[in-house]
C-alpha cells in the first residue's frame, strides 16, 4: 500500500488517481497516461495520436445531430432510461454518422446499445425502433420482441421462459404464437420431433440406445417408435465413433462387404537377400 504506481494504477485505495503519469501528473488521457510509462522505446514504441474527430468541419454534422437526438431527447423513447447516462451513447452515434454514409443505420447499433444498457439496470426503453426506423431483423420465420424471456419456448423444451433460471427480459426475436422454436426455425407443435429426457431428435432420426439393443425413430407428435431385440454381431461392440452411436468391430477386426467383421490379415514382404562384395 502507497509503494505501487504504474500502469494498473496508484496503490492507495483512491481510483480518482489512477490515471497518473510517471511524472506525477493527473491526466484524463488514456494515450498520455499509457505512454508515460514506455521503457524501453526502442522496442516499445508511443502509441500513434488518435485520428481527429470526424465531425470537426464536417458537413454530416449537423445531420448527425439530428438524427441522434432522439437518444437525450427528454420526451423520446429513451426517457425513462436517463438515469444511464445517455451522453456517451449519444457521442458514440454522431461520431459513427460523421463517418458513414447517409442511411447507413449507425445511429440504430448505439440505440440499441444503450437500451441494453438500460435494460441491464432495471430499466425498460420506450419504441425506440420505430421511433428511429430500425427495425430488429429476424432470421428465417421469428419475429422481433422487444421484451422476451432469454429462454425462448422450444420444441425441447416448450416450457422454456417457465423454467428460465434467467429473469431479465430481452429485446430479441422469438416464434410466433402457436409455434416452437426447433434449432434456428420455428414450427408447429405438431411438427416438433421428440425429446427423449437427454436429447432432442428431429422427425425422422433414428438412434440407438447406450447398448444397441433398442433402435428409435422420432415421428411427428413427439412419438418415439422404438425396435427391441437388436444386437451387435459376433466381433462387434456397441460404441460412438465420430458422434454416433453403433455396432462396430472390435480391435484386430475389420468390416467386410457383408457388413460382418473378419480378423484383419497382415501381410509381410519377404526379407531382403543380402549381397556382400569383396
Amino acid at each position: 500500500m502507497n509503494a505501487t504506481c504504474g500502469l494498473c494504477g496508484t496503490y492507495d485505495g483512491e481510483p480518482d488517481n489512477d490515471f497518473t503519469t510517471s511524472d506525477g501528473t493527473l491526466t484524463n488521457s488514456v494515450e498520455e497516461f499509457g505512454s508515460s510509462w514506455v521503457v524501453g522505446s526502442e522496442e516499445c514504441t508511443v502509441a500513434p495520436e488518435p485520428p481527429e474527430y470526424p465531425c470537426n468541419g464536417s458537413d454530416r454534422n449537423t445531420d448527425a445531430m439530428r438524427t441522434c437526438y432522439f437518444i437525450i431527447d427528454k420526451a423520446g423513447p429513451f426517457a425513462d432510461c436517463h438515469f444511464v447516462d445517455p451522453t456517451p451513447f449519444y457521442e458514440s452515434c454522431l461520431y459513427d454518422l460523421c463517418l458513414m454514409e447517409p442511411g447507413e443505420g449507425g445511429e440504430c447499433d448505439t440505440a440499441y446499445q444503450y437500451a441494453a444498457a438500460c435494460q441491464q439496470e432495471g430499466g425498460q426503453p420506450g419504441d425506440w425502433r420505430t421511433w428511429a426506423d430500425c427495425p430488429l431483423p429476424c432470421p428465417n420465420n421469428m419475429i422481433p420482441s422487444k421484451c422476451s424471456s432469454p429462454c425462448q419456448p422450444s420444441c425441447a423444451e416448450p416450457d422454456g421462459g417457465e423454467s428460465c433460471p434467467f429473469e431479465d427480459c430481452l429485446e430479441t426475436c422469438v416464434c410466433p404464437e402457436g409455434m416452437l422454436l426447433q434449432v434456428d426455425h420455428c414450427v408447429e407443435i405438431e411438427e416438433c420431433g421428440c425429446f427423449d429426457g437427454v436429447q432432442y431428435y428431429q422427425v425422422g432420426e433414428t438412434y440407438l440406445n447406450e447398448n444397441c439393443t433398442e433402435e428409435c425413430i422420432c415421428m411427428e407428435g413427439n412419438s418415439l417408435t422404438c425396435l427391441a431385440g437388436l444386437s451387435c454381431d459376433v466381433n462387434q461392440e456397441c460404441s460412438i465413433q465420430d458422434g454416433i452411436r453403433d455396432c462396430y468391430c472390435i480391435e484386430g477386426y475389420q468390416p467386410d462387404n457383408n457388413g460382418t467383421c473378419q480378423e484383419e490379415l497382415y501381410t509381410t514382404a519377404p526379407p531382403t537377400k543380402m549381397v556382400t562384395t569383396l
